[in-house]
């Protein structure tokens, strides 16, 4: 239909849409992002949050009656944590359950009744549940409607959200139904989802699954590369020459940087 949301007035986009046969609408909310960052990442955040993402979905079935269509999809990108979560855990666990479990919601035309299930399922499945809909053959991934189920899932994120050039992945994580395997360029953690306990160590069959299906490979290259060879270079002990390399101590050398700058303001 070519008709976008440019100025984020959603009665108006909404009311420029008349639905035709195989027609495919796609409405993103970041009024729960918005909500939170206006009211902070705390359990009252959150309760705001629900209520300002609640008013944008009346207004949305408001103009659309939700029996026009034959399936309608409501998901979110990720999860979030409090930020009393942040503080308080270690950094691996950005990727635990609060972030990868995300909202999923399916309804076909006509359902009432509310069905749960414990499928193990991606937000890339999306995209092969609409293929599928369309009588396209699916080019990757799980229907969402099939009986199939992945055995895992592959995500990568960042530790830094800030906005910055060619940021970095930072974190990496294998799910599966029992555990959650969480790998940085340091180390590996496997987490129990039943029990919440954290192993320690890199499992070498799940580093393989990351390194095939996802950019892992790449960065720790660059890691063992970058970082490695100056952690080797910062551990020799002599000089070139061979004479015995001697560190001086760090308030010694916070000594000569105050003369230092003692000295550039007399010059001045």
């Amino acid at each position: 239909m070519d008709v976008h949301n440019k100025d984020y007035r959603l009665d108006e986009y909404l009311s420029n849409i008349t639905l035709e046969d195989d027609h495919f609408v796609f409405v993103g909310l970041p009024d729960y992002h918005w909500s939170f960052d206006d009211n902070g990442y705390t359990t009252h955040g959150e309760q705001q949050a629900y209520t300002d993402t609640k008013e944008s979905y009346d207004l949305i079935f408001k103009n659309l009656n939700k029996d026009d269509f034959d399936h309608i999809f409501v998901f979110s990108d990720h999860g979030f944590k409090f930020t009393h979560e942040i503080k308080r855990e270690k950094k691996v666990l950005l990727l635990n359950e609060d972030r990868t479990n995300i909202v999923m919601i399916h309804r076909m035309k006509g359902e009432d009744d509310i069905k749960y299930s414990d499928k193990l399922c991606s937000i890339a499945d999306i995209y092969s549940t609409v293929e599928g809909l369309f009588k396209e053959k699916i080019s990757n991934g799980v229907s969402l409607l099939s009986e199939d189920e992945r055995e895992y899932i592959v995500i990568e994120d960042h530790l830094d959200f800030a906005p910055s050039v060619n940021q970095n992945i930072e974190i990496w994580a294998v799910v599966k139904k029992d555990i959650i395997y969480i790998r940085t360029l340091d180390n590996g953690y496997i987490l129990d989802r039943g029990n919440r306990k954290i192993l320690e160590g890199i499992n070498v069959e799940y580093d393989d699954i990351l390194k095939k299906e996802s950019s892992f490979s790449y960065f720790y290259n660059e890691y063992q590369k970058v970082f490695k060879y100056r952690e080797f270079i910062f551990k020799q002990t002599t000089f070139m020459h061979g004479g015995i390399r001697k560190k001086i101590p760090t308030f010694r050398k916070y000594l000569h940087i105050l003369k230092d700058f003692v000295f550039e303001q007399r010059e001045i």
